[in-house]
Formats: C-alpha cells, structure tokens, sequence
C-alpha cells in the first residue's frame, strides 16, 4: 500500500502526461527549481540534528497512524477513500522518508549543487505524479455528475418520481481500464454519496434514492449505464 501507491501514481501521470498544461508545467518546474535553490544553499552538517529530529518525529507519526490503520476495521483498499487515517499514513512516511534521505546524503561527500539536483528531479518528478492525480480527481467529479444527468434524464423520460434506483455502469471494470483513473478516484460508490450528486444535477433525493449496484441490487428500478448506452427496468 505505502511503495506501490507511490510508483502506480507516477507511472500512470506520465501516461498521461499529455493531459498537463503549460501553466501546470510552469508550476512544477518553479517549484522544484525552488527546492533546488533552497538546498543549493543549505548548511547540511549545521542542521543535521534538526533533520533528524523531525526524521524521528515523522517516523514515530508514521508508526502511530499506521498503527491506527492496522486495528480499524478498514481493509487496505483505496476504493472509494473511505479511510482518512491513509493520508496520514503517507503523509508521515513521506516526511520521515524524505529526512533521513537528507540527512543520509549530508553525511556523505556529496556535493551540495548534486544534492540539490538529485531533489530537483526527485521534486519534479513527484509533483507531476500530484498534478496526475488531481487531473484525475477533477475527471472523476465530472464523471460522476455526468452519470447523475444520465440518470435524471432516463427519470424524466420514464416519469419517475419516487422510489430507489440501482445504478449499474460497472465501476471496477472503468477503475480498472479506464486510463484517466491513477488511484481509484472517488467515483459513485456509496449510498451516502448520492445525495449531494443527485441534488446537483436537479434529483430531489428525498424522494428519489439512488444506490450503485455493486452495493445494493434490490431496488425498484435498475438503471444501466454501458458504452454510452442507458436502460432502465
């Protein structure tokens, strides 16, 4: 969960590397010519205690969250975002990851335009992972909504007013092979988070109740979402 997530996130941005702006572009290389800067000029033997301390630090948060993790009753998926303990999970390891690989490299006799540069890939690199995963973040929302208008449109056609709707567009298989998806973006999948889509895109959702069908298949209409097709029975 902690290596691979790193690596799946980074692979599929550049996959899609193409789906980055200039502006986003202009944006990683200035921050990473920021970090550059800021270790081009920074005294590593001076704040070696310091780096370690927040190594350490880091690395007792990770334990702690990751301990929190390991006892819940959350299985290690990142389907659907549920767990908000992950995020301190990655955010931990990556601060005490990133410190000792600092304080590691201070130690040695590299030289600190190198140090500088190996961050300065290793920053660029990351932040074009980020700017991946947000890209997919913002095609997940609009995904969602979409599908919500596919569903209201295929209500009023059938004058549908009340009643429980169980929608089928196959969310693994789209997570799975859907390209503009790194991390398992938050696509419909629990009943909690249909009110806000279904108000959204004009359903009152006190009167219509909108399940995913991988969740609930027993409700008083089946709506299919395939290959841009839509049914209802």
């Amino acid at each position: 969960m902690i290596f691979r997530d790193y690596f799946v996130a980074i692979y599929r941005s550049f996959i899609n590397i193409g789906k980055i702006s200039m502006f986003e572009w202009a944006i990683a290389i200035f921050l990473s010519y920021g970090v550059f800067n800021v270790l081009k000029n920074f005294d590593f033997h001076l704040n070696s205690k310091k780096i370690k301390k927040v190594a350490i630090i880091a690395f007792w948060g990770f334990i702690f969250s990751f301990g929190i993790f390991i006892f819940s009753t959350y299985m290690p998926t990142l389907f659907g975002f549920e767990n908000r303990n992950l995020g301190s999970v990655r955010l931990f390891f990556t601060i005490s990851l990133l410190c000792f690989l600092l304080y590691f490299l201070g130690q040695t006799k590299f030289k600190k335009n190198g140090i500088a540069l190996v961050f300065f890939i290793f920053s660029l690199v990351l932040i074009i992972g980020n700017l991946g995963v947000k890209n997919s973040w913002i095609y997940a929302n609009d995904f969602n909504n979409n599908i919500f208008r596919k569903i209201k449109i295929k209500l009023d056609e059938n004058n549908i007013e009340k009643g429980s709707v169980c929608v089928d567009f196959d969310v693994y298989k789209e997570v799975e092979n859907n390209t503009n998806f790194i991390l398992r973006e938050p696509l419909f999948f629990n009943h909690w988070e249909s009110k806000e889509l279904a108000f959204k895109n004009g359903i009152n959702p006190k009167n219509i109740i909108i399940h995913n069908w991988e969740r609930q298949n027993n409700c008083d209409y089946q709506i299919l979402i395939k290959n841009e097709k839509v049914l209802i029975k």
